[in-house]
């Protein structure tokens, strides 16, 4: 549970369609989980999305028809496709986008979350992004009150998503 909520971030990044996607306005007055990653993730992202797919698919209501924002953080290997297929196999309705560095990383510090360490690139060109863990949950009244750590399965995400999209306090805590 955040202390202070936080106000829904006003931030117009490009989705894997080429046009820009207006956070704010795309997802107002709608339960929407964002999340930031990138597509050659080895655990975190990967499993995060794929909890969240899985619980998505047994809910019932309106909780069912929460957004979901997945904003990379490797842009250099992240295409809009490379993206849209690492989503579309998790959910098609998960909504990508894509910002510059310099963009990004106020956004992550607004939204008090770690910034991106890109450590240098091994011998075969490969490297590892350090990314934050969390998701952030924004309820229907455009804040959020909850940040989620990596680690919450389908069965907590079931559970919560009802009561975060009526605002039924308290949810799990994970």
């Amino acid at each position: 549970m955040l202390g202070e909520p936080l106000t829904k971030p006003a931030l117009a990044f490009t989705d894997t369609g080429g046009k820009l996607f207006d956070f704010a306005a795309e997802t107002r007055d709608q339960l929407t989980l964002l999340f930031f990653g990138y597509t050659t993730c080895p655990d975190i992202c990967p499993v995060s999305l794929f909890n969240i797919a899985t619980a998505l698919s047994k809910v019932r209501g309106p909780a069912s028809r929460a957004k979901v924002v997945f904003v990379s953080v490797d842009p250099k290997r992240d295409t809009p496709q490379r993206i849209r297929e690492f989503l579309d196999v998790r959910s098609k309705d998960f909504i990508g986008l894509t910002a510059p560095p310099a963009e990004l990383e106020p956004t992550l510090s607004a939204l008090l979350l770690p910034g991106v360490m890109t450590p240098a690139a091994e011998a075969d060109g490969s490297y590892m992004v350090g990314h934050p863990s969390q998701t952030i949950v924004f309820t229907p009244d455009n804040r959020a009150h909850i940040m989620y750590q990596f680690g919450v399965s389908p069965k907590d995400w079931i559970t919560d998503l009802p009561r975060l999209q009526k605002f039924d306090w308290p949810v799990t805590t994970r």
